[in-house]
């Protein structure tokens, strides 16, 4: 189960980053400035978090995990190929909107399960396992190396029709490998009749908490998603092969100290002080762009340890808002603190970095990335504890942590 999630996610995040990667190929044809590859990524991450928030609350009534499942992947997938067929910037927009309805709901509903399946005293190492892993050897590790291997020898446009096919593969294999979970499962809803509305479930501490961390590490992954690969190739003059190495040393960064590193440490020593500790980390990989002086090797090597704060994403959007609420309100927990994240994180902040970096240089959407990791760090000092390890209760997820 956690392999299939985590390969599940992985191809979310392949087929998300992959325009990124390309735009260094699709900007010169299409004429695109770098305020309409802001919108790009913004129009994205706005169809993601409206579906996702949706969506997940439907999914969570129905507890037909799979079955969404298997037909988001389906949708997303051929999304990707109609991306390589948009004649011109309002068509690409369009088809990157439709990505994001389909994409939205992937992650909450796969954590979901993680979550119901899981043991307490695992359940954060599973939960990077599936959000990191895969999102990080696909989406930032294999995507790099292969989308722009494909644009360079063939085109962009069929670098897209490639990375449409893992999606409709992996779909059968999830109808086949995975099991629903069963009506008491899905119910462990019985034990708490109380409903919350999503404004009461913002009143928790633990949730507005994370939603505002969210904001600030989502606008951080995703102005690095978006501008790092531009910067690398307008400003630090580096070479296409050396930019696709660097993203992918990032890449197996966020897979192995994401999944791994972040993930088990926040079961063994408390979810708190590694969102603390990584959260500034991430302040490395920008810095190593803004100090690049040509050597290559010191460059990637501060890429690798910045990208690791990405291991903060499966603490914050999935351990600890399933630890502090009710089970029933599991993926919509998880899809409020995406979403709210989304709008800030994935719509304002290409939008207004994009805007800057037509201003000020793409020096600018780097320096952004700084201050945000800084500040989440300071916001996650105020978290409540919620490991299972460290507050001494398995059951932690049937209380509301105010």
């Amino acid at each position: 189960m956690v392999l299939l999630l985590c390969v599940s996610v992985g191809i979310v995040f392949f087929d998300r980053n992959a325009i990124n990667y390309l735009m260094p190929y699709i900007a010169p044809e299409m004429g695109v400035s770098n305020t309409q590859i802001g919108l790009l990524a913004s129009g994205l991450s706005l169809a993601w978090a409206i579906s996702g928030l949706g969506l997940a609350a439907l999914i969570d009534r129905t507890g037909q995990r799979r079955r969404w499942l298997v037909g988001l992947m389906v949708v997303f997938s051929l999304c990707s190929v109609v991306s390589g067929l948009a004649a011109g910037f309002v068509a690409l927009l369009a088809a990157r909107v439709v990505m994001g309805l389909a994409e939205g709901p992937i992650v909450p509903v796969a954590q979901s399960i993680v979550a119901l399946e899981s043991s307490p005293l695992r359940r954060g190492l599973n939960m990077g396992i599936v959000q990191n892993l895969g999102g990080g050897l696909l989406g930032q590790f294999v995507a790099p190396i292969v989308v722009v291997g494909l644009a360079q020898t063939y085109g962009w446009r069929v670098a897209f029709y490639v990375a449409g096919i893992p999606g409709l593969l992996l779909a059968l294999l999830c109808l086949l490998g995975l099991r629903e979970p069963s009506r008491r499962e899905r119910g462990a809803v019985g034990k708490e009749r109380r409903k919350y509305s999503i404004v009461q479930l913002l009143r928790v501490r633990n949730i507005w908490l994370c939603c505002v961390v969210s904001c600030l590490m989502l606008s951080w992954l995703v102005l690095g998603w978006v501008f790092m690969p531009l910067y690398m190739i307008r400003v630090a003059q580096i070479t296409e092969s050396g930019m696709s190495l660097l993203l992918a040393v990032m890449g197996l960064s966020g897979a192995l100290c994401g999944a791994f590193v972040a993930s088990s440490l926040s079961d063994r020593y408390g979810r708190k002080p590694v969102m603390v500790l990584f959260c500034l980390i991430g302040v490395l990989s920008p810095a190593g762009l803004l100090l690049h002086g040509g050597d290559l090797p010191v460059t990637a090597f501060m890429l690798f340890l910045g990208a690791s704060a990405a291991g903060t994403f499966p603490v914050f959007m999935a351990a600890i808002p399933s630890e502090s609420l009710p089970l029933r309100y599991l993926g919509t927990s998880m899809a409020l603190v995406s979403a709210v994240g989304e709008i800030v994180g994935g719509v304002c902040a290409p939008l207004f970095a994009g805007r800057g970096a037509d201003l000020y240089g793409l020096t600018f959407p780097l320096y952004m990335q700084v201050g945000l990791a800084i500040l989440a760090s300071v916001v996650s000092l105020f978290l409540l504890e919620t490991a299972p390890r460290i507050v001494g209760s398995a059951n932690l997820e049937h209380e509301i942590v105010i």
